[in-house]
């Protein structure tokens, strides 16, 4: 009699601390209290030299934001999020990222719109061992090692720039002139460009920095030129991204004229203009959702988002606002998959680990920018087939210019 008496007793005891373990969110329940919100603080560049990216990616962050809540929040607690502003400035981003985690007690930080802010951010987040899903390329520590508690939405930099090299080899263009911003978005691209040009075989025959208090641009393009390329690379952020078509297309007219993906935001092609023309890049497919093949399996949900986009005022041409969207789409799925054995009436920031644990190891999440799929190893996470080649078009007169995807051999 003792076996069974034993295993009787066992499975009561078991029972028992089951029935023990839901009772908060029974007394939860029969008290009406509500579930304690979770709180996401956004940090973005509303305003200053990067107001065009965090703009358009505030937009997508109130998308995601409204369908979060058709839902009913992220596994039945209330959504809570706060939007700072950084004003592209490093100092404002570490301001409001601390006081994010320590007053709004964020348990996931989204940003920064550039690499400044988002490197801030990155370094803030690391140090208080938050999750961060950014923006921007930013590791805020070293370089060499992973950042544990970073986790990137766009392409990066290296991803981008070996897709431009990649298409100026297939064309030929072995010998590239390279214009860059005076800022670390510049020298990222840079960087990250003359890798990729090592490995596709390119040469970089002439480099310039711009800055603030850089004199006539036309003076400057026609240093780059001098060295005889046979394309030119622009890494910047509007206006200078913009303010540099004109004097090229002046000084070289046909010459092939290439941006960094910054050229996507929505100031560019009215900053270009009529030269804007035949200017290459690399974009996220939902960029030109509408120019995608019928038969593209996700072309219609793309559609959808781009129309959403915008009915609401942002720029549809613009990968900026799925930024956004993804950014609150994979902090919502994380959440909903660590937070299942929560207490309901428990605030949240003390499992931020489980969130940024759960960011590594989940499924492939589709978002509109791509597929993604985190791993200890790679915090960039987005699909490699997410980008595409494209090529401003400048219809005429009084219409506005648009991105197309570059036929294939073109």
């Amino acid at each position: 009699m003792r076996g069974p008496r034993r295993l009787a007793l066992r499975t009561l005891g078991a029972c028992l601390l089951a029935a023990l373990a839901l009772l908060p969110a029974f007394r939860n329940a029969a008290a009406g209290e509500t579930p304690a919100p979770v709180t996401i603080a956004a940090i973005l560049d509303l305003t200053g030299p990067g107001a065009a990216l965090g703009t358009a990616e505030r937009i997508g962050l109130a998308l995601a934001e409204r369908e979060v809540a058709a839902r009913g929040g992220i596994g039945g607690r209330p959504l809570r999020l706060v939007v700072f502003d950084s004003a592209t400035s490093t100092q404002a981003a570490e301001r409001a990222a601390r006081i994010a985690i320590e007053a709004e007690r964020a348990v996931v930080l989204i940003g920064g719109s550039t690499r400044g802010p988002a490197s801030a951010l990155a370094a803030v987040a690391q140090r208080a061992e938050v999750p961060l899903i950014a923006l921007a390329e930013g590791r805020g520590g070293d370089e060499s090692a992973p950042p544990r508690w970073v986790f990137q939405v766009p392409p990066g930099t290296s991803r981008l720039a070996d897709a431009l090299a990649v298409d100026l080899a297939r064309r030929g263009l072995l010998r590239v002139g390279f214009l860059e911003a005076a800022s670390p978005i510049g020298s990222a691209g840079r960087a990250a460009f003359e890798a990729a040009a090592r490995r596709r075989g390119l040469t970089l025959a002439h480099r310039e920095v711009v800055g603030d208090e850089t004199g006539d641009l036309a003076t400057i393009v026609a240093a780059v030129l001098a060295a005889k390329p046979q394309a030119v690379v622009v890494w910047a952020i509007p206006p200078l991204a913009g303010a540099v078509a004109q004097p090229l297309l002046d000084l070289a007219p046909g010459l092939p004229h290439y941006q960094s993906h910054a050229a996507l935001a929505s100031a560019f092609l009215p900053l270009a203009g009529a030269a804007a023309a035949g200017v290459r890049t690399a974009v996220p497919r939902v960029v030109v959702a509408e120019a995608l093949p019928e038969a593209d399996p996700d072309r219609s949900r793309l559609v959808a988002f781009v129309r959403e986009v915008r009915a609401v005022g942002g720029p549809g041409s613009s990968p900026f606002p799925g930024y956004g969207y993804d950014a609150l789409g994979l902090a919502a799925a994380a959440i909903a998959q660590a937070s299942s054995g929560w207490d309901g009436a428990e605030p949240i920031a003390g499992h931020r680990l489980d969130v940024r644990d759960a960011l590594e190891v989940m499924p492939d999440y589709r978002g509109v920018t791509g597929v993604y799929r985190y791993r200890p190893d790679d915090h960039g996470g987005l699909d490699e087939r997410a980008l595409v080649i494209v090529e401003a078009v400048v219809p005429p007169e009084g219409k506005v210019a648009t991105w197309r995807p570059v036929p294939t051999g073109r």
